[in-house]
């Protein structure tokens, strides 16, 4: 019986040894594959590393290219229009023929390039909207400053005119063209000078009633001239005499008619001349006449006892000089 226990003992222990020992040699077995992909991945490191390194001066490669002029990172070629950087190093791990991409890569590869390719359209058009954007603050100040120095050569130039109607006046000159509302401009062509839109109706009915006034007084001398005659003749004077004396008295009409006409349109020729010129040079016109016939400078604001006087004490004609 005891013999028995014995046996039983023994081959339970050799289950248990054998057991563990098929457990070791799994582990083992495990081990040296986990090692050897430890190894495969450190290697494919070390091959990284290395490609990712540039060629040392020692290797024999760089030796025959710096012998030909080469430099670090210069371009190969009689030009220099070569290769900046060796060419890429590819190892081959699928089962494919040389040459040939996979679906999967071609299609990694179309989608990088489509996002490239959104990436750089993106990127110019924030780009074109920028420099739309500088070009219209740019375009914005120069309008604004323009239209600053407009105001500020339209109010310098209303000054100049006032300044220049009230010393015609005190002078006694009752009209100038070169005034903010000559007198001729109403007259001519009824708001010369920029008036309320609502009177030129009104000024120019005026205009109207004023040329019939002058043809019915000419109308009326007329008239007058052959009642003289009349009258002349039934009281015996000569006929020759009469019509002497009525042919002068017309001419005299017509001769004053005409003189009068022709001031009218020498003056509104002027008034048209100056109203052509720029307002820079209607202002610069002003300055002259204010400080040759006045001696009065418009930007220092007053006026100097003589020319000497002007000269000694007025920085200059511009407003630059008065900066």
């Amino acid at each position: 019986m005891s013999g028995s226990e014995d046996e039983l003992d023994a081959l339970l222990q050799r289950y248990e040894q054998q057991a563990a020992a098929d457990v070791a040699a799994v582990q083992q077995q495990a081990g040296g594959q986990g090692s050897r992909k430890r190894q495969k991945l450190s290697a494919a490191d070390k091959r990284e590393a290395a490609l990712s390194q540039p060629l040392g001066a020692d290797n024999k490669g760089f030796k025959l290219l710096a012998a030909m002029g080469y430099q670090q990172g210069q371009r190969i070629g009689k030009e220099g229009t070569g290769l900046a950087e060796p060419l890429p190093l590819l190892l081959k791990q699928d089962k494919l023929g040389l040459g040939a991409v996979s679906k999967k890569a071609a299609a990694r590869e179309e989608q990088r390039r489509r996002e490239e390719e959104a990436a750089r359209r993106s990127a110019a058009a924030a780009t074109a909207a920028e420099v739309g954007r500088a070009e219209a603050r740019e375009d914005f100040k120069t309008r604004a400053a323009a239209a600053a120095a407009a105001r500020r050569l339209d109010g310098q130039l209303r000054k100049a005119q006032q300044v220049c109607e009230t010393l015609d006046t005190a002078a006694g000159i009752a009209a100038n063209v070169m005034w903010q509302q000559p007198p001729a401009a109403a007259a001519a062509t009824g708001s010369a000078g920029g008036g309320d839109d609502l009177l030129e109706p009104l000024e120019h009915r005026h205009a109207k009633d004023a040329g019939a006034a002058a043809k019915a007084g000419r109308e009326e001398a007329a008239d007058f001239a052959r009642l003289y005659r009349h009258q002349q003749l039934a009281d015996g004077a000569a006929p020759a005499a009469v019509a002497a004396a009525a042919g002068d008295s017309e001419d005299a009409a017509v001769a004053g008619g005409n003189g009068e006409a022709a001031a009218t349109a020498a003056a509104a020729a002027e008034l048209e001349a100056w109203q052509a010129l720029p307002p820079a040079e209607q202002l610069a016109a002003l300055i002259g006449r204010l400080r040759d016939h006045y001696c009065y400078c418009l930007y220092c604001g007053c006026r100097y006892d003589s020319d000497a006087d002007m000269q000694q004490h007025c920085r200059g004609p511009s407003e630059a000089d008065h900066e």
